[in-house]
């Protein structure tokens, strides 16, 4: 579980953080930093799947988001 929620922090989409920044912009988990006392946020949303089960299969969804230390 901790693999998995490490796969969608900042840390780990340089690239994608380096493009908002380039465009002025900041992320979401920037902006909550700010709203927020330390400690007092926890997040779930990124473990969770959603509605991609409407749209794509689990396997099809999984296999393309999946980190390979999986």
């Amino acid at each position: 579980m901790v693999e998995r929620h490490a796969f969608t922090r900042d840390e780990a989409r340089p690239e994608a953080v380096a493009k908002r920044h380039a465009l002025g912009l900041r992320t979401a988990r920037e902006n909550i930093a700010d709203l927020c006392d330390a400690g007092s946020f926890m997040e779930y949303g990124a473990l969770a799947v959603a509605a991609q089960r409407s749209r794509r299969s689990e396997d099809d969804w999984s296999a393309t988001r999946r980190p390979t230390a999986w």
